[in-house]
């Protein structure tokens, strides 16, 4: 609890320095395996802007709990909603059978929602590539 809370609200590190302090927490927490680093993970890469790769495997690695937490980054004009199209994409695909219906009311039609954003106008293209990608898997 105490890195969630020093990660908790997010940081824009200002300098090197202060992005690998971040950084080094985000890492401790990956390593604790908490699912409820979810929240944290998920709004430090869509708020703060630290695209991780770990982070976005511990996401995955989570599973079901992390879903709500990478939803609400799932938004039109969300600039880093990419990321949580990725994230929940993978979570869809792995955890279909865990999710139930949350995959086929939830996840699926947000991801088709997504796609029919063909002129990125509400979604950016890396979103659009992540939900086809993800959809592919899913259907």
């Amino acid at each position: 609890t105490e890195l969630i809370a020093q990660l908790m609200p997010p940081t824009v590190a200002n300098d090197h320095n202060e992005g690998d302090q971040i950084l080094g927490r985000i890492e401790e927490l990956i390593a604790q395996n908490d699912p409820r680093a979810g929240e944290v993970l998920i709004t430090n890469m869509c708020e703060a802007g630290f695209i991780y790769a770990p982070a976005v495997d511990a996401l995955e690695q989570i599973g079901p709990p992390a879903v709500p937490y990478v939803l609400s980054y799932v938004h039109e004009n969300v600039e880093m909603s990419a990321i949580a199209v990725d994230v929940l994409g993978r979570l869809g695909v792995r955890y279909r059978a865990d999710l139930g219906g949350i995959v086929d009311h939830i996840i699926i039609p947000k991801l088709e929602a997504i796609v029919a954003d063909s002129d990125n106008a509400r979604y950016s293209g890396a979103a659009v590539y992540f939900a086809q990608q993800s959809l592919e898997k899913l259907q």
